[in-house]
């Protein structure tokens, strides 16, 4: 019994997933991630064709925090393999090239259209990704950063 309400929750999960990419209003959105398994914070806005890949084993590997703005067309990767399986020098399957890691997305961000985020990376505080960026490391607070891969291009002023 305990096998078919995990078997159950896993498709509620991944139906609400589904639906959360094109959902109209950012409310209903929100909530669908939300019952999906998500950890997200108050005030968020996510904008629609939002994108989650992540491991079947562990799906909750993203953390929104309160007031966080992704805009249209966000990919965010918690975990990152290839297709086919690469040998190594000694002609051996090399299973150690799995990259899976936490995303978190800190409180009063803002993450620009068709961003891509990959595994172990969090955006501080107060952070700006501009549009197209590709973030391949942590983004520190009070910055924006753009480009492929992203970098710093200039700091936020902090007023108390």
């Amino acid at each position: 019994m305990n096998f078919l309400i995990k078997k159950i929750r896993r498709y509620f999960q991944v139906l609400c997933r589904w639906l959360a990419s094109f959902i109209s209003p950012n409310w209903l959105r929100v909530s669908l991630w939300r019952w999906s398994g998500l950890d997200i914070g108050m005030d968020v806005y996510l904008g629609k064709g939002f994108l989650y890949i992540h491991s079947p084993e562990d799906p909750n590997l993203l953390v929104i925090e309160d007031r966080a703005g992704i805009a249209y067309n966000v990919t965010v990767i918690t975990e990152s393999s290839p297709i086919w399986k690469s040998k190594n020098r000694s002609g051996l399957l090399d299973y150690n090239i799995i990259t899976r890691g936490k995303i978190r997305i800190m409180h009063d961000t803002w993450i620009g259209t068709g961003v891509i985020i990959l595994p172990n990376v969090t955006v501080h505080e107060f952070s700006i990704v501009g549009s197209g960026a590709v973030v391949t490391k942590d983004v520190p607070a009070y910055s924006i950063v753009a480009g492929v891969p992203a970098r710093v291009i200039n700091k936020l002023e902090r007023k108390i």
